[in-house]
């Protein structure tokens, strides 16, 4: 691979008929450079050019063969802000790097302490709770993989997951770390106007089978990169010389329960927890998944995070019936990837 090409592009490597293009493939639901062609009337070689960038702007699914490619969102306004407005972005220009204009704020959670500890480190982690000596716990993006939290209406998961959030939002760079967030209660949107975000605050359930989708097509696209630069993981990558890969967590925070608003929804957070993490793409699910035939995905996470249980079904599920035993709304166990498990809280 040629590694002056860069992931990222800038406003100049756009096709001036980008957003005619986009509009016109979501609105047909399919993407071919011959509907390109023969609709904005241009040649073939610059249609398949626009092709590959609304593969790279999360608007078409990569290419299988000589079929039309599969359009994985359904209006321009959920193309990740990133492509659509063009700021907050880090352009790699024959090597020069135009810094992002971040300017991260103190926070007062009770995460304060990460921020301190972690601002201008490589290695990108999450905070996930304190401990009994009032510190707060955290673990590499790399070493969690995947996070579920179990969740109900009593407990302050909600409260733990926009503390790690703004801790993250506000420790790390956007240039190195960038989020999905989707949340059907609302209680995330504070967070939009992040530079870090790739799209506004996903509200509507019917939406997040496009950020999933691209997810996908963005693990798929990564996988390529690897591929191609000899390489076998995220970490291998952006340890040679050359564009960085920013981390990507997806967040999904579900109250309700009601994670099956698509068949396909199951699907994609499967195949992305199997894929994701080699190549730097986070997955975390805050959600009271209480049926049976949830068992597959929440067996899957690597980490789980585990609020107070209310009846065996829900400790066969989760594989440990501990939680009866938590005495407070603020308190959970975490049940690490690797390591013991450990009773943490939220303060």
């Amino acid at each position: 691979m040629n590694r002056s090409v860069r992931y990222v592009m800038d406003n100049q490597d756009f096709d001036e008929l980008f957003e005619e293009a986009a509009r016109l493939v979501i609105s047909e639901g399919v993407g071919s450079a011959s509907l390109i062609q023969r609709r904005l009337e241009v040649g073939y070689a610059r249609a398949a050019r626009m092709l590959d960038q609304l593969e790279q702007a999360g608007i078409l699914a990569p290419s299988e063969g000589n079929r039309p490619r599969e359009v994985i969102i359904s209006s321009f306004e959920e193309i990740p802000s990133d492509y659509r407005e063009r700021k907050h972005v880090k352009y790699f220009v024959m090597g020069r790097e135009e810094k992002l204009d971040w300017s991260p704020k103190k926070i007062s959670s009770p995460f304060a302490d990460f921020q301190k500890e972690f601002r201008n480190k490589k290695d990108e982690r999450i905070p996930v709770g304190i401990n009994g000596k009032e510190k707060v716990v955290s673990f590499s993006l790399v070493d969690v993989g995947h996070i579920y939290v179990f969740s109900s209406p009593l407990c302050k998961a909600n409260d733990l997951l926009k503390n790690s959030i703004e801790a993250m939002l506000n420790t790390y760079s956007p240039d190195v770390l960038k989020m999905i967030l989707a949340d059907e209660i609302g209680s995330l949107t504070s967070f939009n106007g992040y530079p870090h975000l790739l799209t506004d605050v996903i509200v509507e359930n019917r939406k997040i089978q496009n950020a999933l989708s691209w997810t996908i097509a963005e693990s798929q696209k990564r996988l390529k990169i690897f591929q191609e630069s000899g390489v076998e993981n995220f970490e291998e990558y952006n340890e040679t010389d050359g564009v960085k890969l920013p981390t990507v967590v997806c967040v999904i925070n579900d109250p309700s329960g009601g994670l099956v608003w698509d068949d396909s929804t199951p699907e994609y957070i499967e195949r992305l927890i199997s894929l994701g993490h080699l190549v730097g793409i986070h997955l975390i699910v805050c959600s009271p998944l209480k049926d049976k035939k949830y068992s597959r995905i929440v067996t899957s996470f690597p980490t789980k995070i585990i609020f107070k249980t209310f009846s065996t079904t829900e400790a066969e599920l989760l594989g440990t019936d501990d939680a009866f035993e938590l005495q407070s709304p603020n308190d959970f166990l975490l049940v690490p990837a690797y390591g013991k498990v450990e009773k943490l809280s939220v303060k």
